[in-house]
């Protein structure tokens, strides 16, 4: 049996940072899941959503992208949703630097994304990160 308070929202602030945020798998899966945990009060309505990738794209870009995926794939825009999670969004765009991409490619190095704290991330990032780990 699920006891109704396991459904509440966490009482904490919650940051998302999605790493390769421009990619298919965060349009068709990952965002319109968010938007439906943010629609059901699952996640709080403070919850920030950082998007980061290659593609040189505005927040803005960004936002109305990840609008047409809960569009397209996800089950419609709660407009109130929205409004709250568009104050919280914030997109970065960038690459590794090219001096690390030659170490890592040079060294054969295997590199890894740490993930830790109440920061939930996911990173299918760069062909050069192959493994993630929990601390």
């Amino acid at each position: 049996m699920v006891d109704a308070a396991s459904d509440a929202a966490p009482e904490t602030d919650c940051t998302l940072v999605i790493l390769g945020a421009s990619g298919d798998l965060t349009r068709r899966l990952l965002f319109p899941a968010i938007h439906r945990l943010m629609a059901l009060g699952r996640l709080p309505s403070s919850t920030k959503v950082i998007g980061y990738a290659i593609e040189e794209w505005t927040t803005e870009e960004f936002v109305t992208r990840l609008r047409e995926g809960v569009e397209q794939f996800g089950d419609g825009v709660d407009e109130a949703v929205w409004t709250e999670f568009t104050k919280h969004a914030q997109y970065i765009a960038g690459d590794l630097t090219p001096e690390l991409n030659e170490v890592i490619t040079k060294n054969d190095l295997v590199c890894a994304a740490v993930l830790s704290g109440n920061r939930n991330f996911e990173a299918r990032i760069h062909p050069n990160i192959k493994a993630n780990f929990l601390a």
